[in-house]
């Protein structure tokens, strides 16, 4: 482990999360040791020495065994991580070789630095929250919290969703929460004070630091720092050509966190995979093979995409094919992807199957303004059919998401490719797009209903790997672009252009974040009552063993943000229903409970005394019934059976 890395990034994440107290920037800083200890045995498994790559390792297998051992007391749960924790110490003392490069320290700088500017904004943003009630952030950043409370807060430990208490649902791309479950845990912060300063930082950090990992795997350490100085330099790259807000970058990790997390462990997994095309060590396929594993749980979506393209990077890199029979197993794979995605949602394609193939491509054309080429796409449609629209809207998703990297990528492939100088695992981002074009024509409905899951929330993935292997190229072509320029570029020069890049990002970031289409004004900047903090405040101190509290007249048709899931996130107390259409939509056991909690709400709303509603809520063992108006409750307008009131917020226990 180099003690400096491990040092430089526990720097970072404390300065993004200043406010919070010296126990948890403490029981922070044992996270970030403890995941490159961890990350030290995969080295040592796989032989490849790099702190960056094990960095990654370390995180997916921490989170890993975090996520086993909630399923342990407390008590337990810390004896386990200490035994492992002292295991880890004694591996490192055995094993450890600690010599490092100066370009080491100043990659861990850039990262660092990197992590920090990008979060730098987002205590201010949660202080604005907290006293105005202005979310200025996208309004699932509540739902996040509600997940880390689900793992953190005592009174939902256990207790399955907390959008829905003690009702269990699969586990779903958790285990980046668990880091931060455990920093909440033990230094007892809020959920959303963990959701926002630790789980987001470290996000940060894991895809910055996976994007290094990549980098130097496919060509050095100026690979590297050239690659994230490239993001930080264009954060946004779908402003550029299309605008297309849908697309972005940086909106989509803002949105969606926990994506940042899959990237790096993605990142990861490709940088094992060349090591092992390079050397043909097992062990490094074994440990890539755990990485792209690892991606399932951080980020399901992420893995959809990453798991097939690493399937046939294995097919690329084997010794055991000829050419001609690498590129007839990869149409093969590619065929038998199709197939697959086919028979997963074949029910869907025989009622309609235009609908099911083409929704998504449309989605994003047609209902994302402002956009930059909002005529276009309807006069594609005019022009050449539904049929001939998609198959260029696909060409134009991928152009949206890249950016100037897509000219840049194969501008430069062309010229590696005319020098002969492409490898085996050059062939990797061409089967990424492969994969993610079939993925955005025929990637299945998942239960929810939302069609961009499987097909469109990878995307930042493409970005990563594209930017990475165009620098890769343009390094590679450089002496044929510019005969009798120097190959090796000053790593001075270098450091001054990451510099450069990384204060440009810290005057736009803030802003390129923002969503820029008009629907999604109504899941940022969102405003909530600041009243809803004194009742989450009371909620917290009337704690029984298992409290559950409803919300009076819950909207039947909520599904994303309700006041419900900001209690949650508020609290850490499980809800007895929030955002029930979510919900209902499922045919499972899971939509049957939901369909009868909304009825019972109902049955509540129109108690007709306060004895009545206190037997009702004994009965579902709700503990507390949130008034929000005076019309609601009309027969106790004074709110005398109420245990708390302030404004036209008012308390109903059970007892």
């Amino acid at each position: 482990m180099n003690f400096g890395i491990a040092f430089l990034f526990t720097i970072s994440l404390w300065a993004s999360a200043r406010i919070l107290g010296l126990e948890a920037q403490l029981t922070l800083a044992l996270i970030v040791v403890a995941i490159f200890l961890s990350g030290r045995v995969t080295g040592i498994i796989s032989g490849i020495n790099e702190p960056f790559l094990e960095f990654i390792a370390g995180f997916s297998i921490i989170s890993y065994l975090l996520l086993i051992s909630q399923y342990f007391s407390l008590f337990l749960q810390c004896s386990i991580i200490s035994f492992i924790f002292f295991i880890l110490i004694c591996a490192y003392f055995r094993c450890s070789t600690t010599s490092r490069s100066r370009n080491d320290l100043v990659l861990g700088i850039v990262v660092a630095l990197f992590t920090f500017i990008w979060s730098y904004d987002l205590v201010t943003r949660l202080q604005e929250f907290k006293e105005t009630g202005k979310l200025q952030f996208w309004s699932d950043i509540l739902l996040h919290a509600g997940t880390i409370a689900q793992f953190s807060a005592s009174s939902s430990l256990h207790r399955g969703m907390t959008s829905m208490a003690d009702v269990q649902l699969p586990l779903y791309h958790v285990a980046s929460y668990m880091p931060t479950a455990l920093v909440a845990r033990l230094s007892e912060i809020s959920a959303l004070n963990a959701a926002v300063l630790v789980w987001i930082p470290l996000g940060t950090l894991t895809m910055a630091t996976g994007i290094v990992a990549l980098g130097i795997a496919l060509g050095g350490r100026g690979i590297a720092l050239v690659a994230l100085t490239a993001i930080a330099l264009v954060p946004s790259p779908d402003r550029i050509i299309l605008g297309n807000g849908l697309l972005s970058f940086p909106w989509l990790l803002d949105a969606a966190p926990g994506t940042a997390y899959s990237l790096g462990v993605a990142c990861g997994s490709i940088a094992m995979l060349i090591y092992w095309m390079k050397t043909k060590s097992r062990a490094a396929l074994v440990v890539g093979s755990f990485l792209c594993a690892a991606c399932l749980l951080v980020r399901a979506n992420t893995f959809a995409w990453l798991a097939p393209c690493l399937v046939l990077s294995l097919v690329v890199g084997t010794t055991k094919l000829s050419r001609s029979q690498k590129i007839l197993s990869v149409i093969c794979g590619l065929t038998l992807l199709c197939l697959l995605l086919i028979a997963i949602s074949w029910s869907e394609i025989r009622t309609n199957a235009a609908d099911f193939l083409f929704s998504y491509v449309e989605t994003v054309h047609l209902g994302q303004p402002p956009t930059g080429y909002q005529a276009l796409y309807p006069r594609l449609t005019q022009t050449l059919g539904r049929e001939g629209a998609a198959v260029i809207g696909i060409g134009l998703v991928f152009t949206g998401i890249l950016g100037p990297w897509i000219a840049i990528f194969f501008g430069a492939a062309a010229v590696c490719g005319t020098q002969k100088k492409l490898v085996e695992f050059d062939a990797i981002p061409f089967l990424l797009l492969a994969v993610a074009s079939i993925m955005v024509i025929l990637a299945p409905m998942p239960p929810n209903g939302d069609i961009t899951e499987f097909r469109h929330r990878a995307g930042p993935l493409l970005v990563v790997v594209t930017c990475v292997w165009s620098v890769r190229f343009i390094a590679m072509a450089a002496p044929a672009l510019l005969p009798g320029a120097t190959a090796t570029a000053s790593w001075k020069l270098l450091v001054f252009a990451a510099t450069i890049s990384l204060a440009l990002m810290a005057t736009n970031i803030s802003e390129l974040r923002r969503p820029q289409m008009d629907w999604a004004k109504n899941f940022y900047d969102v405003q909530f009552p600041p009243a809803l903090f004194a009742v989450a405040s009371e909620l917290e101190k009337n704690v029984e063993d298992t409290p559950r509290f409803v919300v009076a007249g819950q909207p039947e048709a909520s599904r994303d943000i309700d006041d419900a899931s900001a209690l949650v996130a508020l609290s850490g107390i499980p809800a007895y229903i929030s955002r029930p259409r979510l919900f209902e939509l499922r045919s499972d056991n899971v939509g049957n409970e939901a369909r009868r909690r909304i009825e019972v709400v109902k049955r509540l709303d129109a108690a007709p005394t306060v004895s009545a509603l206190k037997q009702l809520m004994a009965s579902e063992h709700i503990t507390h019934y949130l008034v929000t108006n005076t019309t609601q409750m009309a027969f106790d307008s004074e709110r005398t059976g109420a245990t708390w009131k302030s404004g036209q917020y008012a308390i109903y226990t059970d007892r």
